[in-house]
This record gives structure tokens, sequence and C-alpha cells, in this order.
């Protein structure tokens, strides 16, 4: 059952007219909300306001099903080069990966009529959640749109069972409750070095062979907010596993963290974090225990 504001349940069960819009919220993985209206005119609704302009967003139909099949719609965000999102234009910054795993709600709002409210903004008798799901990957991008496939929350569902398995690699993900490292601990700050360039970060700390498989974040510059993995470090440059959409300039900062293969050889001398190693390494494979 839906909740709906008492306003909204008597105005849709009067026999007047009423007028209705779409409200797209977007939280991204960093906690960066945006919010748009399909609406000509912004739209304000729980203390957020709902912007009109620069983007058209259309998908994610209501569907309402028995059982816990877990819904999977695609998302068209479609707009100009001069609409932007993290310093580059929005459909760029959507296929470098800035929306990958963001949290997605579609609302439908409903209005007296389309009568401008206080501060030149619709303001609506009340809101129904039409879909709600995260993004889990992107279908396609050209040069007006982009198409994103959404999956609803029932996919968390969808996890692998029993939680634990006998395997020869650890069970655990790198800096989870299991794992029991702290990521900020491990992280270093550092700024690109010249000569650097879209795939190659110059950076008199890279350790060899200490950051391969791991991450590489950008806080300053042209790729401000855009983050790669690492595959590989030799001293004295960081291999990104794919370009970033500019060159590194000199000076532009970062974050990196090294990775995790999931051996107890790295967990040992990498971390030191053997006594947390949930793997088992001597366990024999199929054809030596045949």
């Amino acid at each position: 059952m839906k909740s709906a504001t008492p306003e909204l349940v008597a105005l849709l069960a009067s026999s007047r007219q009423f007028a209705c819009t779409d409200l797209f919220t977007i939280v991204r993985q960093n906690g960066d909300t945006l919010r748009y209206s399909s609406a000509d005119v912004p739209v304000y609704w729980e203390e957020n306001m709902f912007t009109c302009y620069g983007l058209q967003i259309y998908g994610l139909r209501y569907r309402l099903v028995t059982g816990l099949e877990a819904d999977e719609q695609t998302l068209t965000i479609a707009g100009e080069r001069t609409q932007t999102l993290v310093g580059m234009p929005f459909l760029d910054a959507i296929q470098s990966g800035v929306l990958d795993g963001a949290r997605i709600k579609r609302e439908r709002a409903y209005f007296d009529g389309w009568g401008v409210g206080v501060q030149d903004m619709l303001r609506p008798v009340g809101c129904l959640t039409v879909f709600s799901g995260f993004v889990s990957s992107v279908d396609a991008v050209t040069r007006t749109s982009a198409d994103l496939r959404v999956k609803s929350n029932l996919a968390l569902l969808d996890v692998t069972m029993p939680r634990n398995s006998w395997q020869a690699s650890c069970i655990h993900t790198l800096f989870d409750s299991g794992c029991g490292l702290n990521k900020l601990a491990h992280s270093r700050n550092g700024s690109a070095e010249a000569g650097s360039t879209d795939v190659v970060v110059n950076w008199s700390g890279a350790a060899a062979a200490y950051y391969w498989n791991g991450t590489f974040a950008v806080t300053s510059g042209a790729n401000a907010g855009l983050g790669r993995s690492i595959k590989n470090s030799n001293g004295t440059q960081l291999l990104l596993s794919y370009p970033l959409p500019n060159a590194m300039a000199e000076g532009d900062l970062f974050v990196v963290c090294p990775g995790c293969d999931h051996t107890a050889y790295t967990c040992e001398t990498r971390f030191g974090n053997k006594s947390n190693y949930r793997g088992y390494p001597y366990i024999p494979t199929a054809e030596i225990a045949l």
C-alpha cells in the first residue's frame, strides 16, 4: 500500500480536475543529490526544489507483480552539451561512471491546477512513489541521450547463500567489517607530476607493485569527482585501468588506496592482517581431490 497525504487522498477521491508531473531524485554514491521535474516550471516538495531546466528524464514505469520479482527498467536522460555534472558535460559524466550505483526515485506529483505558487514554483498537494531503485549499468550513451539500467531495491536480496563458503581465497571484501582494516588509514593523498596523461599518472609515491588493483579518486582539476581502478604501479607511475576524460595536469590532487587479491600472502605482507583472513588456501583442487 502506498502512503499519501490527506490532501492528496481527498483530491483523488473528488471529481475535480487535477494535474500531475513526475519528480526524479538521483542520489550519487558520494551523497550528492540531484532533483529534476518534468514540468515546465520548478516544483517545490518537502523543502526541496526540483528544477525543470536543462534535462529531459523519462522511464521507470509503475509495475505491480506478485512475489519477490526484482524489477529492472530503463531510464533515459537527454540533454544538451551545456548541461554539466562535476565540471563536464552531463552525458560524458554518465559515461565516465559518475552515476554508477546511484539511487534513483521517480515520484508522481499531483496539483489542484497549473497555477504558479510562491516563488514561481509549483507546490503539489501530494506525491506517490512510482519506482525506486539503483543504477546497475549504462546501456548506451549518444551525443544527445543516455540509457541507464535501473534495478529495483529487491535486487539487493539476490545474494549468494550460504553466506560463507569454503574456498581458497578470502571471502571478505577489503575494508569491510570482516576484514577489519580502516580504508582511511591505508589511503594516501598525492598530486600529479609533470608529464602525466589520461591513463598514466606520474607520482613519486607510486610504490612498485603496491597499488595494483587499487582505487584512484581525483579530488581537483578537470577530472575532479571521477575514479578509476589501478592496473599497476612501478615506483614512479600509476597505470590506470582505463583513461580519464582529460589528461591529469601537474598539481591535480588525488587519493589512492591499495587493492587486494584475497590471497594469504597479500593479506600478511601488504596489510599485516592475517588474523582476519577467511580463506582456506590448503583446500585441494578438484583434480587433486579426485
